[in-house]
């Protein structure tokens, strides 16, 4: 979460600064987004570990580690 809560204001100060649009999709894309992004998937995984449903949790992760 603390995470999230760090990437939202990054985003936000480039917003409120005025740099043009191209500036703002990349600091949106690449990363805020990518840090916002992963710390929410490996949440998730914890958590279905965590709750038992381990399988999930590997089902999860198989296509990102054949994409990687």
């Amino acid at each position: 979460m603390s995470v999230n809560v760090l990437a939202s204001p990054v985003l936000g100060a480039v917003a409120v600064a005025g740099h043009d649009g191209a500036v703002q999709q990349a600091v949106a894309v690449g990363p805020c987004g990518a840090l916002s992004t992963y710390s929410t998937f490996s949440h998730s995984c914890l958590r279905l570990v965590e709750d038992g449903f381990g399988f999930f949790a590997a089902a999860n992760v198989a296509p990102e580690q054949r994409i990687n």
